[in-house]
């Protein structure tokens, strides 16, 4: 006997369908230039399941303003041989040492504007300081999910809900995401379910109407359901 969907909730723990982006140049989201974290607190969050076997150039995951070149922006990826999260901005960068990207779950990186936070679901895996103050985004470029920018470093995985705040959130706000995917509205910049099932236009449900366009990936079966 089959186990059914949870039911009454929203984002992909509904969705019958996730996505899955291949970790190649044609595989990923592009939600076009965004300015929204210049200068503030954020944090970023996705429901995720890395495919630590068909990972390509450290595997990008989240990336807002970030340049080729090293100015401005953040930048979130795994690195291919450990494992372990690593975050850029400006010319700068860190690694959790306490986090690695296996399995299916829900990962959340804060920034308050001396510490970077790792959360794996709601518990809390590394707290890094961060002296140099606030990067912003570097004019002109794109925010992206699953690759740092359209010439390099590609996420291999399933992705299901997602999003991006400025503002850092609460203990109570992050279980409400992890358990039920509903978001809370105030500092929301890009809300996304992944559960359109179809199409190029992934749908931003921040109310800020910064739709992302997929760029290939593979609709299947949502394996944050099971």
């Amino acid at each position: 006997m089959g186990r059914s969907l949870a039911t009454g909730r929203t984002g992909d723990l509904r969705s019958t369908k996730a996505l899955h982006l291949y970790g190649n140049s044609t595989s990923n989201i592009d939600f076009g230039v965004q300015t929204f974290l210049n200068g503030k607190n954020f944090t970023l969050g996705c429901r995720i399941w890395p495919t630590r076997s068909a990972i390509t150039d450290d595997g990008g995951l989240w990336s807002c303003g970030f340049d080729t070149g090293g100015n401005g922006g953040y930048f979130l990826r795994p690195n291919a041989s450990t494992r372990q999260l690593q975050i850029f901005f400006g010319s700068g960068s860190l690694t959790a040492t306490n986090y690695r990207m296996v399995g299916k779950h829900y990962l959340f990186v804060e920034y308050d504007g001396q510490n970077f936070r790792v959360y794996r679901n709601t518990t809390l895996v590394d707290t890094i300081s961060e002296t140099s103050g606030r990067r912003n985004a570097y004019p002109g470029r794109t925010t992206m999910f699953g690759c740092r920018d359209t010439t390099g470093r590609y996420f291999s995985g399933v992705v299901g809900d997602a999003a991006v705040y400025s503002r850092t959130l609460s203990l109570q706000e992050k279980q409400q995401i992890v358990n039920e995917a509903t978001y809370p509205t105030i500092g929301a910049e890009i809300v996304i379910h992944c559960d359109e099932n179809t199409g190029t236009t992934i749908t931003d449900y921040s109310g800020n109407n910064r739709h992302g366009t997929l760029n290939t990936g593979l609709w299947r079966n949502s394996p944050f359901n099971l």
